[in-house]
């Protein structure tokens, strides 16, 4: 089961190994690492999945809301205003 978010972890780090450039499963992982408070981690996995994919709007997000919590409000601004541009149907 994945109900615990290390036994999920651990299943994405192995789809990892099988697809290391799939932007979404950086962007799960991050999300993940962010539940277990693992925040300089769960950055840099939203960096990454943001490399492999600069579309990835749902990663530039939340990496913006994450990098708000952390008060690194300047690039937290900057990445949420980036999202909105790519997609300002988000908000609708």
């Amino acid at each position: 089961s994945l109900k615990r978010p290390s036994d999920a972890l651990l299943a994405y780090e192995k789809a990892l190994k099988l697809r290391p450039n799939w932007s979404f499963i950086w962007h799960i992982r991050a999300t993940i690492l962010e539940d277990l408070e693992r925040f300089e981690e769960a950055v840099a996995s939203y960096r990454t999945a943001i490399d492999y994919d600069p579309e990835n709007i749902p990663a530039i997000g939340n990496l913006g809301i994450l990098l708000h919590f952390l008060n690194w409000n300047e690039e937290s601004i900057s990445l949420l205003t980036e999202a909105l541009e790519k997609s300002p149907h988000t908000l609708k």
